[in-house]
């Protein structure tokens, strides 16, 4: 999975050699990783196209931006040449969205600690049940607090996934912050209102 480079805007056809560079230089599958709130830049649609048509060994996207229209539009765009192409959402609560509009899924941080919300989801849709989709995008949304307790977010992830049972260190390198007192509670106070 690789994201653009960040700090210096790029233009299109930069992007475009970044990601078929690394392509190139590669003989596994690639992911594009598109994040425009952390690197200041979407690859852009226009990019994204090209480089499914362009690229055999680009396979994917994650797509990471808080607009389904723009998953939408990748999935509309791509797919008209390039089915196989494999769309996930960034953002959890749009996996469901991306689901139906023809796309793959998701990678949601969630996962690692409430994966039968997730999967159910994704299940739910496969099975044609979108009252079981609909429960399960309930639960999914009593987790979207999670991402705002702490930037970056990996110790309220790490903490969530200890809480539901893993054994695991919480331990986050600096400049993050490892999780006050009382960010822990709040985390353990929004698992509990969860059904898994």
């Amino acid at each position: 999975m690789v994201v653009n480079p960040y700090y210096a805007k790029l233009s299109d056809d930069a992007r475009f050699m970044h990601y078929k560079s690394i392509a190139d230089s590669l003989k596994i599958p690639v992911f594009l990783y598109n994040f425009p709130d952390l690197t200041g830049q979407d690859i852009g649609l226009e990019v994204i196209t090209r480089l499914a048509r362009e690229v055999p060994n680009i396979v994917g996207i994650k797509d990471t931006i808080d607009n389904i229209s723009h998953t939408r539009e990748v999935i509309n765009r791509v797919h008209a040449f390039r089915p196989d192409f494999i769309i996930f959402s960034g953002y959890d609560e749009y996996m469901l969205d991306t689901l139906l509009l023809g796309g793959h899924g998701g990678i949601p941080a969630t996962f690692n600690f409430a994966p039968n919300i997730t999967r159910g989801i994704y299940q739910a849709v496969m099975e044609n049940d979108l009252d079981k989709a609909r429960y399960f995008q309930q639960q999914l949304a009593k987790l979207s607090p999670l991402y705002t307790l702490e930037q970056p977010f990996f110790g309220v992830i790490k903490t969530a996934i200890k809480l539901s049972g893993l054994d695991i260190s919480t331990a986050v390198m600096a400049p993050a912050l490892p999780l006050s007192d009382d960010k822990v509670a709040r985390v353990k106070a929004i698992l509990e209102h969860i059904h898994q």
